[in-house]
Order: C-alpha cells, then structure tokens, then sequence
C-alpha cells in the first residue's frame, strides 16, 4: 500500500513535472492560435490544465484571451500559467474579461478568461 510519504513524492513530481513543460506548452498553444487568427485553439498545459486560446490581430495590435477553470486549480498556478504566454509581461497587464469574443464563458465550470494587448 502507497504510503503518506508515496503521495507527497507523487504531488512533488507532479509540481516538477507541470513546471518544466509549463512555457513549452503555452508557446506552442499561442502559435497555434496565431496561426489560425479568430478561432479558439484548445491544449493541456503542463499536462494538467486544459487551456484555450484566441489571438485577433487589428494592424499591429495582438490581442490574446486565455480560458481555462479555476474551480480546482491551486491559485498559484495562475500567475504562472498566464506567465508562460508572455514572459516579458507582468500580471498586472493581464485584464480580467467576461467573455470570449466568440462565446460566453462557462461560468458553471469555472471557467475564466484573461486578456492582454501586445504590439
């Protein structure tokens, strides 16, 4: 039988194991989304939270929506979450939106969405 010092060893290595494929996942979901401009691309970041994307474009302007649920996502995770998409941004550039351009949240299941505008 797994023991308590197993679990802790398990959730460890999970932590680890979310933060070294964190960046790598966020960029390859962002130049998904990029290269399909105006629809929601759908990925898993650092094997554990689904996450959608949705870059528009207006002349220079990028603006990136990120979703994913809140309802059982440790609240650390969400500054780095948001951190893997853009490293030179802060999260106070991060904007807190209602809903997607194309849909509504799904509140029910915790879903939120974050906003940020990029030259």
């Amino acid at each position: 039988m797994p023991t308590e010092e197993d679990y802790e060893s398990l959730f460890e290595d999970q932590g680890y194991r979310f933060v070294e494929t964190l960046y790598e996942d966020a960029q390859m979901l962002l130049e998904r989304a990029r290269s399909d401009p105006g629809v929601e691309v759908v990925g898993v970041l650092g094997g554990e939270e689904p996450t959608g994307v949705f870059v528009e474009v207006v002349d220079t302007l990028e603006e990136t929506y990120v979703t994913f649920s809140v309802a059982q996502m440790d609240p650390t995770r969400l500054v780095l979450l948001l951190g893997a998409f853009y490293l030179d941004a802060t999260f106070n550039e991060w904007e807190l939106v209602e809903t997607l351009p194309t849909r509504p949240l799904r509140k029910s299941e915790g879903e939120v969405c974050y906003r940020i505008l990029r030259v």
